[in-house]
């Protein structure tokens, strides 16, 4: 053991104790019933015994030592007197047994005399804990009440192994035996009662307690999360929210229910199921439920079957050209390519029906190429080729070769033009001989020689060039002296005029008709030439010994124009859409070229040239469009030929349109769409928002397509729908119909509270699925109230409970549905205060209630006030104003629970805890033998004081906070100790100091100062 602890013994004396003390004990003592009692004196036994003993309990005389004991007859038994001490034993007590006891002792040199107080309680038992219900509901109230056996009872309320304390939630009353909490769903668990006395406690079996809530904080999650997906592909979307009962979760596409589950599977989804999903937590307990925020599932079909096709007509330059691409799949997008590199609309070109025709307005002859039409959507793409070849001429027909050459040589004659395609055909003299490019002759004879033509013929185009070679075949030379050509009108002479003795003439071009040689041939006079006659020419001139051939001599003929053609888009119809681009082309034979221009309706217009355009044209634009050719070179007067086309513009609307029935399109009925054609069509087709619509269960096509039947109507059969007719001549689509599908309505939601208090209003909502909106009546307790979605009822009275009724009702589709809620209107009295209880200040109660009521009636601890209280109780001053209860002042006395009354209708307890103190202060040592001083400190006070300790009057710096103060026993912890004691509601302070002295032996001394109270010492 610590030497220290050995040499010092600790004497803690306090001023102003009890009178006791010293003889006896510090009271109150406290014992159970039927326990045993000893009061023990703190005398030493003295030398001498004492003279006088005298026990007494109030003011009855127990036991009287005078010498003898005399003893009460009701103590006889239940008492021992220890006569050397002077203590008391008092046996099997009762409740009765409590109160002051005193003793006085009498001896030869002293007189001493004390008093103390004993307490007998009732041990506790039969602790039961009940709830006014144990299946709650968040945000509703549930009064829980402990009963038990015993005396001087308190309680206190565990949830689980934490302490219920009163606050905004939680309410004590009846001297917290009852607990009103206004439950939250972290109330959930087990709650029970303990009740204590100074002498037993005792704890209730555990109550349990169920809290429903929700469903909220709904969240709908998808895997995976994409913005799109492809047809054939797994998607899982889970539903969960916070709910007590777990939530049961309803899914819905597009407002249509799906499956209850919390989790929705997806697999192999098809496009048909894109839409809007979302989910529903309903709970069960609280009939409660919630829509989670639209997720939005896009499936598309994936692209297949690409494919690039032009229209019957062929690709000749000038003519208008299209190129089509198609696919199958959803959401397609298209981009053009020729040659891999990206076509972008200008004035040759164009993109239409959201790049799906690509339009040549006029072909030339460097569009050959490779086209590329690229389709995506955002799940797949594929691509087609279109190889195309822009056919074109013959132009510039050229044959090259000799004009002279040797009898037995080889000949080679190569003729080429601007062609694609072309094929070559030669003839000599109007012969056929050849039928390709390159001519050639073996051991050439004298009948080779002669006019050469080669013909190439564009079977494409349909054109043929020609162009004329001579050739001669000759074994010696000669000189030819002059040629002579004069042109007369339409007459052509030619000359040839020689130096010898004896001519001979042949000359080398086409037989033909109308052709006469004079002057011994030496003259060629052709009538009534052609465009054919255009030479060359040339005269070979022999005699016997030498031969000569002249050289080339061409003619310049004019003629046209004729042969006029017109083509519109390079189509053979005549018929188009209003809204088309038109290209019409004009072309004639003329030499020189033809000057051209244009009429419409036999008036000209601001255009020449072979290319007339019109762009998005309307039906006023149909007539005859006329290309008037001009050759000023064919005669003294200008030459005019026309050539006209009748196109016809058609307006779709006026030619092909969608009909419908003239009754509201409604779910589960049968309808039909018909296409009505005003001209007879080979073939047609259906679209539904842009896309070609195909036949499944419940949409069937007759009479070849021209009759769509929806059997049954579904409301997703809802959209904009188009037929396009096709003709050999035409191709039109209608302006699109919108189909609305009338449906429901279905099971109205109705939204509102299940309790509503007296003289308050309640509001209700209501809503339903419906197309168009469903139109609203409200029906309360029978009778019609109300006709939109939202119901406000009037101020509520008792005898309003009752049935509240949504209708929803569609004025299209005739249906309607009723949704019924209970609504229970309840009377609310409550009480408030609007100041906190201090004692000895004024404080007034409040008793609000909704209903209108005739009498306030106020009771304490479930017995009525009685307004003559002072007669009565003359420490309790309060009095009645109105609805209100004021104490003037408030004293501890008035500690209670409190009940108003309106009438018949009471509130709910309020527990009125007074707030005092301190009223003392005490200090008292716990100190054990060794090296540690301990100090509590005390305080009579409601609430609890808050506690500073300070060290030798320096009150500016605290040593310590809270009650109880540990540290070293030394030298430097000799001092005065004071202990501050502040009520934090009243704002009274207490001072309470002692003294430690430390010399051998360690003395406390201890002193009392109040503040904010008048001063007094203990």
């Amino acid at each position: 053991m610590d030497i220290f602890s050995l040499l010092c013994t600790v004497v803690v004396v306090f001023t102003g104790l009890t009178k006791g003390v010293g003889v006896l004990p510090d009271g109150p003592l406290n014992a159970a019933v039927g326990a045993t009692v000893r009061f023990n004196t703190t005398l030493t036994p003295p030398e001498t015994p004492f003279l006088t003993v005298r026990w007494k309990f109030g003011d009855t005389v127990i036991i009287d030592y005078l010498g003898a004991n005399i003893t009460h007859p009701e103590y006889e038994g239940r008492i021992t007197l220890f006569i050397s001490t002077g203590s008391l034993e008092l046996r099997n007590v009762t409740s009765n047994d409590s109160g002051q006891y005193s003793v006085s002792l009498t001896g030869t040199a002293l007189i001493e005399d004390g008093r103390t107080e004993l307490g007998v309680h009732v041990p506790v038992s039969d602790v039961t804990a009940t709830a006014s219900s144990r299946d709650l509901q968040e945000d509703t109230s549930v009064r829980l009440s402990c009963s038990s056996y015993g005396s001087s009872l308190s309680f206190l309320w565990l949830n689980g192994s934490s302490q219920l304390t009163a606050g905004d939630r939680v309410q004590l009353s009846d001297g917290g035996a009852n607990v009103t909490i206004n439950v939250t769903r972290y109330d959930q668990g087990t709650f029970r009662c303990r009740v204590f006395n100074l002498v037993s406690e005792a704890t209730s079996d555990p109550i349990s307690l169920s809290i429903s809530f929700g469903p909220e904080n709904i969240n709908l999650t998808i895997s995976p999360s994409l913005e799109h997906y492809d047809e054939g592909s797994k998607i899982r979307l889970t539903c969960s929210s916070e709910s007590r009962p777990a939530a049961q979760f309803m899914w819905f596409l597009n407002g249509d229910k799906l499956s209850e589950s919390p989790e929705l599977s997806l697999d192999n989804v098809q496009e048909n199921q894109s839409g809007n999903y979302y989910c529903q937590a309903s709970n069960n307990k609280t009939l409660r439920s919630i829509q989670s925020q639209p997720a939005a599932v896009s499936v598309l079909k994936r692209i297949s079957g690409a494919s690039v096709t032009s229209q019957t007509n062929l690709s000749i330059e000038w003519n208008s050209f299209n190129l089509s691409c198609d696919a199958g799949g959803s959401m397609i997008s298209r981009e053009w390519k020729k040659d891999g590199v990206k076509l972008t609309p200008d004035d040759h070109l164009s993109l239409q029906e959201n790049n799906r025709v690509l339009t040549f307005n006029s072909l030339r002859r460097n569009d050959t190429g490779v086209y590329l039409c690229n389709v995506t959507n955002p799940v797949s793409q594929e691509g087609a080729e279109y190889k195309m070849v822009v056919y074109y001429g013959p132009e510039n027909v050229q044959i090259k070769g000799p004009s002279d050459i040797d009898l037995k040589t080889t000949l080679t004659l190569t003729c080429s033009a601007e062609s694609v395609p072309a094929t070559y055909t030669w003839m000599l003299n109007s012969t056929e001989i050849h039928n390709s490019a390159v001519y050639t002759k073996d051991n050439t004879e004298p009948s080779d020689g002669g006019n050469y033509t080669c013909e190439v013929m564009n079977n494409v185009t349909g054109r043929t060039s020609t162009a004329l070679h001579g050739l001669s075949v000759t074994g010696t030379k000669m000189l030819l002296n002059i040629v002579l050509l004069v042109v007369v009108h339409q007459v052509v002479f030619i000359h040839s005029i020689l130096l010898s003795s004896y001519n001979v003439t042949h000359w080398l071009q086409f037989g033909q008709d109308g052709v006469q040689l004079t002057d011994g041939n030496a003259t060629l006079t052709i009538a009534n030439v052609t465009r054919h006659d255009r030479g060359p020419f040339r005269c070979r001139v022999f005699n016997p010994v030498s031969h000569g051939t002249s050289d080339r001599v061409n003619l310049t003929i004019s003629y046209g124009p004729d042969h006029m053609a017109l083509t519109v888009n390079g189509q053979n119809t005549t018929s188009f859409d209003a809204g088309s681009n038109l290209t019409v082309l004009c072309s004639a034979l003329s030499h020189p070229p033809a000057q051209l221009r244009w009429a419409f309706r036999g008036q000209l217009v601001n255009t020449t040239g072979p290319l007339l355009q019109r762009f998005s044209v309307i039906e006023e634009q149909s007539g005859p469009y006329s290309c008037l050719a001009f050759n000023n070179h064919t005669g003294m007067n200008s030459s005019i030929t026309a050539q006209s086309a009748l196109i016809r513009i058609l307006d779709p609307r006026n030619y092909v349109r969608v009909e419908a029935p003239m009754t509201p399109a409604k779910e589960g009925d049968n309808y039909v769409l018909t296409c009505n054609v005003t001209e007879p069509a080979m073939h047609v087709h259906w679209w539904k928002n842009g896309e070609p619509l195909h036949e499944d269960s419940t949409t069937v096509f007759n009479l070849e397509n021209m009759t769509v039947t929806f059997h049954p109507l579904e409301r997703n059969h809802t959209g904009d729908y188009r037929c396009t007719a096709t003709a050999s001549l035409w191709n039109l689509t209608s302006h699109p119909h919108n189909l609305v599908v009338n449906y429901g309505p279905e099971t109205p939601a109705v939204e509102g509270p299940d309790f509503a208090e007296a003289g308050q209003s309640a509001t209700f909502h209501c809503s339903a699925m419906s197309m168009p909106p469903s139109q609203f009546s409200w029906w309360f307790n029978g009778s019609n109230v109300g006709n939109s979605s939202v119901f406000t009822t009037d101020i509520l009275s008792t005898n309003m409970s009752g049935k509240i009724t949504c209708k929803a009702y569609n004025l299209v589709t005739g249906k309607n549905v009723t949704k019924s809620k209970m609504l229970t209107v309840i009377v609310s009295v409550m009480i408030r205060n609007n100041t906190v209880p201090i004692n000895y200040k004024n404080f007034t109660l409040i008793c609000d209630a909704t209903i209108p009521y005739n009498m306030i009636y106020w009771m304490k601890d479930n017995v009525p006030l009685n307004m003559m209280h002072y007669a009565v109780d003359p420490h309790m001053s309060y009095h009645i104003e109105n609805n209100k209860l004021h104490f003037t002042p408030l004293t501890r006395g008035d500690n209670g629970t409190y009940h108003c009354l309106a009438d018949n209708y009471a509130s709910s307890g309020y527990e009125l805890l007074v707030n005092y103190g301190p009223l003392s202060v005490k200090i008292l040592d716990s100190t054990k033998p060794g090296p540690i001083v301990s100090l509590t400190c005390s305080a009579d006070s409601q609430p609890d004081c808050d506690f500073q300790w300070f060290f030798n009057g320096q009150q500016s710096m605290a040593v310590h906070t809270g009650p109880i103060y540990t540290f070293l026993r030394n030298n430097e912890s000799q001092g005065n100790y004071t202990c501050k004691a502040k009520n934090p509601v009243t704002n009274i302070t207490m001072y309470q100091t002692t003294a430690l002295s430390v010399a051998g032996k360690c003395f406390f001394k201890s002193h009392l100062w109040i503040f904010n109270e008048p001063t007094s010492q203990i």
